[in-house]
């Protein structure tokens, strides 16, 4: 096994790096390329927003990776079930996941994306709540388990949707988007595992759902700062 990924990292990184030192390709609009713009406007600033959207990504995914690292030790910890169990419910939570991104490639088409990732968004904190009432209710739990699974699984491709819908997604702004993707990933997972091995089982509740509300707000800061495309923006300014 370790050879194998010897090998296959001798065939990824050199090209990782390669690909890293190239440019973002230009990118064609009817107003001339977007980088030939001001960085600024009076509506517009990519670099503020950038830095809203980098740690929005990093709550929405540390949301999705902290229910997938963390919720069987939740379950097995806080006496909810047995442990073999415990880990069956995470095969629910990615049930959940696919029943929400299969309905959202429909739902999609009919909404605004900045609007369907509100709602989503607040589908998942407020089922987030029955880690905290109905603990005691085993079958609560697992509908819990699959709302949040079919709502948290959905928000990250429908994110993409509404970065798309705010400016045109460079090579840049990719690599930013993906950057934070993987730490949040793995960061946010692993802090919470921290405070989770000092204190105990009952910090998973409070972990997601203060990750979920730092990903609201940050939602409304976006969208009242930023609520027309920055083409949009960059031609009502010229």
């Amino acid at each position: 096994m370790g050879s194998t990924l010897f090998i296959l990292g001798a065939f990824v990184v050199p090209v990782s790096v390669y690909v890293f030192f190239l440019p973002s390709p230009r990118i064609p609009t009817e107003g001339g390329d977007i980088r030939q713009r001001p960085s600024e406007s009076g509506h517009w600033d990519i670099r503020a927003f950038m830095f809203l959207i980098a740690f929005f990504i990093l709550f929405t995914v540390g949301t999705e990776c902290t229910m997938t690292s963390w919720l069987p030790t939740f379950l097995f910890m806080g006496g909810l079930t047995d442990e073999a169990n415990a880990a069956y419910f995470a095969s629910i939570f990615w049930t959940g996941c696919l029943i929400g991104r299969t309905l959202s490639v429909f739902i999609s088409t009919k909404m605004k994306p900045h609007s369907f990732v509100r709602i989503l968004l607040l589908i998942t904190l407020i089922a987030s709540f029955g880690f905290v009432f109905f603990q005691k209710n085993i079958r609560l739990i697992m509908l819990t388990i699959l709302i949040v699974g079919s709502s948290s699984g959905s928000t990250f491709p429908n994110m993409l949707l509404m970065i798309r819908e705010k400016m045109p997604l460079s090579g840049k702004m990719n690599g930013i988007v993906f950057a934070f993707t993987e730490v949040g990933a793995m960061l946010v997972p692993w802090f919470v595992g921290q405070v989770l091995d000092r204190n105990g089982a009952q910090v998973f509740p409070p972990a997601v759902l203060i990750q979920i509300c730092g990903a609201l707000i940050l939602l409304a800061i976006i969208q009242k700062k930023y609520p027309t495309p920055f083409l949009k923006a960059a031609a009502d300014d010229a």
